[in-house]
Order: C-alpha cells, then sequence, then structure tokens
C-alpha cells in the first residue's frame, strides 16, 4: 500500500481556523482543486463560508449540497449565491450519483479555467459518468490508468 504524501488534518470545517491550517501547510494562495462534502443539513454551507475566500482562491470547486434529501434552501442555494458573488462559474449543477441523486453542484473560476476548457462540461441534472463522457472523456479508462 502507497503511503499518503499530503497532510491528514482532522478538523470541524464550520469551525477551523483554515487561514492558519493553510498558512501552517504551506498551501499555496492558488488551489487546483477544493472538494467539499459534509454531513448534516446546513454544515456544507457553514464549512464553505468558513474558508478563507478572501486569501486564496481555488481553480475548480465541487461540493455537495444533497438537494435530493431536502437541503435546497440550506444548502444548494446558499453555496450558489455564495460562491456565485465571489466570482465563481456554475458547470455542472445538480450533479447526480449513482443512484440518480441530486447532490452536488460543480464550479470553476474563469481567471484560471477558460470558457473553452471547462464548456464540454456545462450541463444540468446529470451522472458525473455521463458528464464526462459527453465532454469526451472515458473516466473508466481515466480511473484505470491513474491508478496503474
Amino acid at each position: 500500500m502507497e503511503r499518503r504524501k499530503s497532510t491528514f488534518i482532522r478538523a470541524d470545517a464550520t469551525t477551523a481556523d483554515f487561514c492558519n491550517i493553510f498558512e501552517q501547510n504551506k498551501v499555496p494562495k492558488v488551489v487546483d482543486y477544493l472538494t467539499h462534502d459534509l454531513e448534516g443539513d446546513g454544515d456544507r454551507y457553514a464549512g464553505l463560508i468558513n474558508m478563507p475566500f478572501d486569501k486564496y482562491e481555488f481553480k475548480v470547486i465541487t461540493i455537495e449540497h444533497d438537494a435530493y434529501r431536502g437541503y435546497s434552501d440550506t444548502e444548494r442555494e446558499p453555496q450558489r449565491r455564495f460562491l456565485s458573488d465571489r466570482g465563481y462559474t456554475l458547470v455542472a449543477s445538480n450533479v447526480k450519483s449513482h443512484a440518480g441523486d441530486s447532490q452536488e453542484d460543480w464550479w470553476v473560476n474563469e481567471k484560471y479555467i477558460p470558457r473553452e476548457v471547462y464548456s464540454p462540461f456545462l450541463s444540468e441534472s446529470q451522472k458525473f459518468k455521463h458528464i464526462f463522457k459527453f465532454a469526451g472523456y472515458d473516466i473508466d479508462k481515466l480511473y484505470d490508468e491513474a491508478n496503474t
């Protein structure tokens, strides 16, 4: 088994001091990818607004909202307002799980990801594998190549 190369930090994302955590771990001011997945009604949004968007930028963000569980008003809509207000572009909305549940949104920062790069991924209410397929990527093949 390969050893983890990155630092593992366990903290409450709704209250953690991310500026301090990022500085201690020398996180660059521009982060390639942020995946945000917390459990609980309202916790994803609370964790999102706790991130230091005033000091750090993210090129791509995927954020779970679990609208299928009734969290549209407490998660999806506030997340969308927050990220839109910070200049992020919603690329894939209501991305569905394998079971077909609307569970997350995909965002890009157009400062770093030009439209011609993200436009093949523009979608609404599609399963993630279908989004990659329509964009011209075989996600199973990419996954296999990454794990060989």
